[in-house]
């Protein structure tokens, strides 16, 4: 199974608000130029329109996500009727050019590819949704990955719950990365974080360590330099890479890091981004499957 990228770009733009999105969406192609050639990516054009009628945002990560057997897509990306006289929506239409044969399911929460990191030994949820782990439990075992939940805090993405500034994982070589927050965090979420971080490393034998950024790439208006939230001191900048086997494709790597991982025989590709959010990465452009 090869690992394939997908992410939206507005097209037809009439209004000033369609305009805007729509050059966001366009600025990502600076970052599927720079992947393409080691990884396929999919860009799915939809008329700015109808994309912001149905509420579908800009990043390709908070609108697919697999889950084993079970593709999760955003409600506003599929039709609300689906059945095989109706017409099929746009996502739809590109999956069936590819072939694509996992179930498709519509699903608010669980196509919100920032709120899990989700590895070959264990799936890491954001806590905001602990409550419901048995509903995590159930799709995990109903799309055939049969792997334990760790529910994890939100540290870099304090507002919207994600966790893969946070977190991210390497199979190939079993490590397990947290973020600069994670591990220099004033909080109590910080201190929850290392002692889950620390169990499930254990555990799974795998090695924890900090991911750390390029420093000498940011200004002091970046976002790298800690800022002090209700108490609470962060960077906004976090881990937010994409693996694929051997390699991580990423917006900002520590030479000490790359290093690192290179002796481990893994690649790190440093790759542009386009007209990103601050703190967001290259895993916020695209949602990913397997064909």
């Amino acid at each position: 199974m090869t690992k394939n990228l997908f992410r939206v770009e507005f097209v037809n733009p009439k209004s000033a608000t369609e305009n805007a999105v729509a050059k966001i969406t366009e600025s990502f192609r600076v970052t599927d130029a720079a992947i393409a050639s080691n990884m396929p990516v999919h860009v799915l054009e939809l008329d700015a329109a109808y994309a912001c009628k149905r509420e579908c945002g800009v990043y390709g990560r908070d609108l697919i996500v697999e889950w084993g057997d079970i593709l999760f897509v955003k409600p506003g990306l599929l039709n609300k009727i689906n059945l095989p006289w109706k017409k099929k929506s746009p996502l739809e239409r590109k999956l069936k050019e590819l072939s694509y044969d996992k179930k498709i399911v519509s699903h608010e929460v669980l196509s919100e590819g920032g709120l899990c990191v989700i590895g070959k030994e264990f799936v890491l949820v954001s806590d905001a949704y602990e409550r419901d782990a048995d509903i995590f439990e159930k799709v995990v075992k109903d799309a055939g990955l049969g792997l334990p939940l760790y529910f994890m805090p939100s540290m870099t993405s304090i507002c919207g719950g994600h966790i893969d500034c946070d977190y991210q994982i390497i199979d190939a070589e079993k490590i397990l990365y947290g973020g600069h927050n994670t591990f220099h965090g004033n909080s109590e979420d910080s201190k929850k974080a290392i002692k889950l971080l620390e169990k499930i490393a254990e555990e799974h034998d795998y090695e924890l360590r900090e991911y750390a950024l390029n420093e000498t790439e940011f200004g002091e208006s970046s976002g790298l330099v800690d800022f002090d939230f209700k108490g609470i001191f962060c960077r906004m900048n976090g881990i937010n890479f994409i693996t694929d086997d051997r390699e991580i494709f990423t917006s900002s790597i520590s030479p000490e890091e790359e290093k690192y991982l290179l002796e481990k025989n893994i690649g790190a590709i440093v790759v542009p981004l386009g007209d990103t959010a601050p703190g967001a990465g290259v895993r916020c452009v695209y949602g990913e499957f397997t064909l």
